[in-house]
C-alpha cells in the first residue's frame, strides 16, 4: 500500500545493538538488526516492551505479508513477504518511518482504520479492498485484503501499544474476478442477441437453465426456465428429441442434424405448427471432464427447407419435360463445361455420361465442321452472348444428321453468367422439305413462264395476223414482260409475298442509263406485299413507266421520278399509300379522252388492290396516287433513300 514516495536516508546501525528475537528473518531481518533504533523513540530492541518484541518476532518468522505500526509515531515494521508490495519508492526507507509521513497520499483512507485500532475500539477488516499506491514509477490501482488487530501494551493508552498488519495483495483474483463478471456478461448479451436459437440444459433431468429469445420463439413462446425439458416440452419427447439429450449426456459425443423436422403446438387450442431446425447438443463437461450439462444451438431453417423441397420439385419436373421433348438439351458451366444432358442425347449419340461431360461432345461431331464450331462455342463463351449454328451430329449408328443448336446464357442476380443453356434440334426433315418446296416452287416458275412466253407468243401472232397497231402489239408483250417480273420476285420469296422495292427496282431496271444518273428516287420502308397485291402495283408501275417514257418525265432528259410509299392504319389491315410523282418533264396538260393504260390504273388495278388510283395532272408534272388495303406480310424499318442513274 502506497502513495507518493517519501525520500528517507537508509538508517544505520548502532554498534553492538543486537537481540535474540531479532534473530532470521531473511533481508528484512537482517536490516532490522543493523537500524539504529536509539534514535527513534523506542530506543534499543533490548528495551521494548514484551509485547512489541513478541509481535517483531512472529513478524520475522512468518512467510505471510505483516507489518507493523508501533507507539504514538507509529513507528514502522515489515518483514520479506510485505516488501514485494512496496516496491522501490518505498523499501527500504520505510523502515523505522513514522506511518503517517510514509502513507501520505492514502492516510485518508487508512488513518481512520488505524484510529479505530488504537484508541481500543478493536480490529478492522477489509476484504479486496482498493488502496492505490505508487510503485515500480506509477500509481496503480491495488485491491488488498487485510486486517488491522491491536497489539496489547498494558502500560501504553487505551492498552494498545500498536498494531498489526496482516494482508495479502489481491489485485489479480480482483481483476480475474472482473474479467470473468465481464466475459459472462458479454456471453449473456451474444446469448441473447444471436440470430441463432440457444439454450443450457443441467443434469441428467436436463433442467432448462439458460434460453435466449431465439428459442423461446421457436417453441412457441412458452416458459421453459427451471423446468425439465419432459415436463416444458412434452412434444419434443415424443418426437425422440428427449432420447437424443439422454445419449449425449451419456456418451459425452455431441449429436448434429441437419433439417430436423419439429412440430409444436403453443396451447391445446392452436393448430400444429412445423419447423425444420439445423442443431448440435454439445456436452458441458467440468474439470475432470465429467458431463454436467448439454448447450444446445441452431437455427430455425424452415424457410431454407421449403424452398429446397420446391427446388427438387422445380427440377423433377424439368427434367421428366427434359427427358420427355424430342430435342437434345445440356446445361454447360460459365467457362463452357458440360454437367448435364437429357435422356435424349444419351439416346440419340449411344454413349455415355463420362464420356460426354465436359467437352467430351466433340467426339459425336463432324471432324471438318468441328474446328469452325468449337471456335464459334468459344468466341460466346468469350463474349457471353449466346450461340446459333447448324451442323451435323453423329447419331449410334454412325449417320451424321443436321441440328440447329441454340445456346443461352442464364445470368444471375448480379448479371453474371451461371450456366447455359443447349438445345439441339434435327432439322433434317425440315432441310429436305424445304429443298422440296424450292425445287416445287422453281418448276411452277418455269411452268408459268413458259405458259406466259407461249400466250405472249399466241398474242403477238394473232396481233400480226390481225394486222393490229405496232403500238398495241408493243404495249401488250411489255405488259406480260412485266406481269413475268413480277413473277420472278414472288418466286425468290417461294410466293408468300414480294418485298415493294424489289418491285420497284424491278420497274425501273429496264430504264436505268448511265447516260442520265439520279433519274429516280426511291423512298420507303421495307415492306413485304401478298403475292396478289404485288402483281398489281408491278402492273401499275409499268403503265406510269410507259406514259413517263412517252409523254411524261421521262421523255426529257432532265426529268426525273420519284416513287415514295408509306404505311398507316390498324395493324391487322393497313393502308398502303404510294406515290409516282414526276418533275422535269414538258408542261403537262390534263388528258382529253382515257386510254386503255388510264382505264387499267384506275378502274382495274384500283379494284384489285381493294383501293384507289388518283391522278393529278399539275403543269409541273403527273401525280399518281395509289391506296391499297393489304395485309402486312413483313416488318417495316425505317426509311431511306436511293437514288439510281
Amino acid at each position: 500500500m502506497t502513495d507518493d514516495a517519501k525520500p528517507n536516508a537508509e538508517a544505520t546501525s548502532a554498534p553492538g545493538a543486537s537481540a535474540d528475537f531479532l534473530a532470521g528473518g531473511g533481508e528484512m531481518g537482517e536490516r532490522i538488526r543493523l537500524f539504529d533504533w536509539r534514535k527513534t523513540a523506542l530506543g534499543a530492541p533490548e528495551r521494548w516492551p514484551q509485547s512489541l518484541k513478541t509481535t517483531v518476532r512472529l513478524l520475522l518468522s512468518s512467510g505471510h505479508p505483516m507489518l507493523i505500526w508501533w507507539g504514538e509515531d507509529l513507528i514502522q515494521f515489515y518483514n520479506d513477504a510485505y516488501l514485494q508490495s512496496l516496491g522501490p519508492e518505498r523499501h527500504p526507507s520505510a523502515l523505522g518511518d513514522r506511518g503517517r509521513d510514509c502513507w501520505v497520499k492514502i492516510w485518508d483512507i487508512i488513518g481512520p482504520q488505524i484510529d479505530q485500532v488504537m484508541s481500543g475500539r478493536g480490529a478492522t477488516w477489509h476484504e479486496n479492498q482498493l488502496v492505490p499506491i505508487t510503485r515500480h514509477g506509477q500509481r496503480e490501482d491495488v485491491w488488498w485484503t487485510y486486517s488491522y488487530s491491536p497489539i496489547d501494551e498494558p502500560t501504553a493508552p487505551a492498552g494498545v501499544g500498536g498494531v498489526l498488519v496482516v494482508c495479502t495483495e489481491t489485485t489479480q483474483q480482483v481483476l480475474g474476478r472482473r474479467r470473468a463478471v465481464q466475459e459472462r456478461e458479454d456471453f449473456a448479451r451474444l446469448f441473447d442477441q444471436s440470430p441463432t436459437f440457444m439454450a443450457t440444459l443441467i443434469g441428467p433431468e436436463h433442467r432448462f437453465d439458460l434460453v435466449n429469445p431465439s428459442y423461446r420463439q421457436l417453441i412457441g413462446n412458452r416458459e421453459v426456465l427451471g423446468k425439465t425439458l419432459a415436463d416444458a416440452l412434452p412434444d419434443a419427447v415424443a418426437q425422440g428429441y428427449l432420447d437424443l439429450l439422454d445419449e449425449v449426456y451419456r456418451s459425452g459425443v455431441a449429436h448434429r442434424a441437419i433439417g430436423s423436422k419439429y412440430v409444436f403446438q403453443a396451447d391445446p387450442t392452436a393448430p400444429p405448427t412445423e419447423r425444420f431446425i439445423d442443431f448440435v447438443y454439445q456436452p458441458i463437461t467440468d474439470e475432470e471432464g465429467a458431463v454436467t450439462g448439454i448447450f444446445v444451438e441452431g437455427a430455425d431453417v424452415t424457410e431454407r427447407t421449403k424452398i429446397e423441397a420446391e427446388l427438387r420439385e422445380e427440377e423433377a419436373r424439368f427434367r421428366t419435360l427434359a427427358d420427355n421433348i424430342p430435342t437434345l438439351c445440356w446445361m454447360a458451366e460459365p467457362d463452357g463445361d458440360i454437367f448435364w444432358y437429357n435422356s435424349q442425347w444419351y439416346e440419340y449419340t449411344g454413349m455415355s455420361a463420362e464420356d460426354q461431360l465436359g467437352w467430351g461432345w466433340a467426339s459425336v461431331h463432324d471432324p471438318e465442321v468441328l474446328p469452325a464450331v468449337a471456335a464459334r462455342w468459344q468466341d460466346s463463351l468469350d463474349r457471353g452472348e449466346p450461340f446459333e449454328m447448324t451442323f451435323p451430329l453423329r447419331r449410334a449408328d454412325g449417320v451424321f444428321r443436321p441440328f440447329l443448336t441454340r445456346v443461352v446464357p442464364l445470368r444471375g442476380a448480379d448479371g453474371g453468367i451461371v450456366r447455359w443453356f443447349g438445345t439441339n434440334t434435327d432439322v433434317s426433315e425440315q432441310q429436305r422439305h424445304e429443298q422440296r418446296l424450292r425445287m416445287m416452287v422453281n418448276e411452277l416458275n418455269h411452268r408459268v413462264k413458259n405458259t406466259l412466253a407461249t400466250v405472249q407468243s399466241v398474242v403477238e401472232l394473232t396481233l400480226r395476223q390481225g394486222k393490229a397497231d405496232a403500238a398495241l402489239q408493243r404495249d401488250l408483250t411489255s405488259r406480260l414482260f412485266a406481269l413475268s417480273r413480277a413473277h420472278d420476285v414472288l418466286t425468290q420469296e417461294h410466293w408468300q409475298g414480294a418485298d415493294l422495292r424489289q418491285i420497284v427496282a424491278q420497274a425501273i431496271k429496264p430504264y436505268e442509263t448511265s447516260d442520265h444518273p439520279r433519274r429516280f428516287l426511291v423512298e420507303g420502308p421495307e415492306l413485304l406485299l401478298p403475292s396478289r397485291t404485288a402483281i398489281a402495283v408491278a402492273l401499275a408501275l409499268h403503265e406510269l413507266m410507259t406514259n413517263a417514257l412517252k409523254y411524261g418525265a421521262l421523255s426529257a432528259l432532265e426529268g426525273q421520278v420519284s416513287v415514295t410509299w408509306s404505311v398507316g392504319g390498324p395493324a391487322a389491315k393497313r393502308d398502303l399509300i404510294l406515290v409516282w410523282r414526276e418533275s422535269g418533264g414538258p408542261p403537262v396538260t390534263p388528258p382529253t379522252r382515257t386510254g386503255f393504260g388510264r382505264r387499267l390504273l384506275e378502274r382495274g388495278l384500283a379494284s384489285e388492290l381493294d383501293g384507289q388510283v388518283v391522278n393529278a395532272f399539275l403543269p409541273e408534272g403527273l401525280v399518281c396516287t395509289i391506296t391499297a388495303k393489304i395485309e402486312v406480310a413483313g416488318g417495316e424499318q425505317p426509311a431511306d433513300e436511293i437514288w439510281r442513274g
